[in-house]
């Protein structure tokens, strides 16, 4: 009987240490905590540092009253703006702090187990790759409320306030002006705290409009990137590009600097002439040229503007136009060189331009200058040539004038009322024979009541002034006849009287 109370008691005793030992693992269970900090934290987030659970060991004595929060890292209390803790029903503290460590007042009634949370809100201005945790050190309780082992260290954060950087790479489309219809755009991002999100790169047209795009947003967990795009089968004109990235916290870096394309693969147009088309050796002949492009610009016009007139033949010259894009045309003219022994004389043939402006040239005796005029061909030509004064005419119905140094003359040549041409002789030069210098420019000017009565009066002038001349002739010749009559007559009768 003594041996049964014995061997139930050691039952009884054993059952208890059994039970101690459950209701104190249950105990280091249910009272534990852990970290819930992520690797990395963006500026203006707010980020779960930690959490702890408290429990109830008695009905009496069981008061939560504060618990004290320590700062880990290398961030300082600025870099926060709010720390919140809470048992997911209650709110215990939801303000900024100034300082560390700090004591939070809970004064909480612990019922059961209970879980606590903190979270930190990192500031907008926080310090970029500052590091940060959180860490319970104190908790202050009533004799039957139950926490594990302190301290409860989170693990670190790194703040991430700043873009990712972006740059252009290896053969990107400089800003320039090209002959291609294709842009290529290849840049590179990284971040030295958190993961890339999107790297994106956008083409625009010369009104600032999207017209394509290349996007990635399929990088995976890396901090450094590269993506490349090809926008082909472009028309020629003027184009922008740019790229952008964005990390894990949205960053978004769009200070990539714009680049400016022009795609030209055009020629330009080439307007090329000289003044005649024949020459006497050793004269001069001037030519004269002009470009245009329409989307890059001329950038160089190249031809010789008094080609060589010293041997005779048939000759051509040339005038290269190129633009910024290096696209390049141009255009040949021939000229004939005569002997100047051999009775040959220049004829110049101005552009529309050049008459429009004033065509001016350097001209001798039976030197010519052809033109139109309402599609109607003209010859200008050097009639004569004196110290004082030139003697020209114009036709294809002749008209003459003898000009001074300095005078002009405007002349109609449709006979539609209108002056058509003004010819002005602005010097004369005899150091080497006689040279006028001309200036001869299409015009069109009404021509008035009272300078059709000059030209009438200048006409009927000059008809009385003929007529007075022929008839001043008539009578000198008929006189001369009598004197010749007179003398016949006067030898005859010396003979007879012999």
């Amino acid at each position: 009987m003594k041996k049964s109370v014995i061997k139930n008691n050691r039952i009884a005793f054993v059952g208890l240490i059994l039970f101690s030992a459950i209701i104190l693992t249950l105990s280091f269970v249910l009272a534990s905590s852990g970290s819930l900090a992520p690797s990395n934290a963006g500026n203006g987030t707010t980020i779960k540092m930690l959490w702890f659970n408290v429990s109830n060991l008695g009905a009496t004595d069981n008061t939560l009253i504060s618990v004290t929060i320590d700062l880990l890292g290398t961030a300082s209390a600025g870099n926060i703006t709010n720390v919140t803790l809470s048992d997911g029903t209650n709110v215990y503290y939801n303000d900024s702090i100034s300082s560390a460590p700090i004591v939070i007042p809970v004064s909480a009634t612990i019922t059961a187990n209970t879980n606590y949370t903190l979270n930190f809100t990192i500031s907008s201005g926080a310090t970029d790759a500052l590091i940060i945790g959180a860490n319970v050190t104190t908790i202050s309780s009533g004799t039957n409320v139950t926490y594990s082992t302190l301290p409860y260290p989170s693990s670190l954060s790194i703040i991430d306030s700043q873009n990712s950087y972006i740059e252009y790479g290896s053969g990107t489309t400089s800003s320039s002006n090209l002959s291609q219809d294709y842009i290529y755009v290849n840049v590179s991002a990284n971040d030295t705290v958190s993961n890339l999100s999107t790297i994106a790169i956008y083409l625009y047209n010369s009104t600032s409009n999207l017209i394509n795009s290349s996007i990635n947003n399929s990088l995976g967990s890396v901090t450094s990137a590269t993506h490349n795009f090809n926008f082909t089968s472009l028309s020629d004109g003027i184009y922008y590009i740019n790229a952008t990235v964005n990390d894990s916290f949205d960053h978004i870096n769009n200070s990539l600097p714009t680049r400016t394309i022009i795609l030209d693969t055009t020629a330009p147009s080439v307007s090329f002439s000289c003044d005649a088309s024949s020459i006497s050796a050793g004269g001069t002949l001037t030519c004269s040229c002009s470009g245009s492009d329409a989307t890059s610009g001329v950038q160089t016009t190249s031809y010789p503007t008094h080609p060589s007139t010293s041997s005779t033949g048939t000759f051509s010259t040339s005038c290269t136009v190129t633009d910024y894009s290096g696209n390049s045309a141009s255009s040949s003219v021939s000229y004939t060189i005569t002997s100047s022994g051999g009775g040959g004389y220049p004829t110049f043939k101005p552009s529309e331009s050049q008459l429009n402006e004033g065509f001016e040239k350097v001209m001798l005796k039976n030197w010519k200058t052809s033109f139109e005029v309402n599609n109607e061909s003209h010859t200008f030509k050097v009639e004569d040539i004196t110290k004082t004064h030139a003697k020209i005419s114009l036709s294809s119905q002749t008209q003459e004038a003898t000009l001074s140094a300095g005078q002009e003359k405007k002349f109609d040549l449709s006979g539609g009322n209108y002056y058509d041409v003004l010819v002005k002789l602005n010097s004369i030069d005899t150091t080497y024979g006689n040279r006028a210098n001309f200036t001869i420019q299409t015009i069109h000017e009404q021509i008035s009541s009272s300078q059709k009565n000059k030209t009438n009066e200048a006409t009927n002038q000059t008809k009385t002034t003929t007529e007075s001349e022929k008839s001043s002739l008539t009578w000198l010749w008929i006189l001369i006849v009598i004197i010749i009559i007179l003398i016949l007559v006067g030898l005859g009768y010396k003979k007879l009287k012999k």
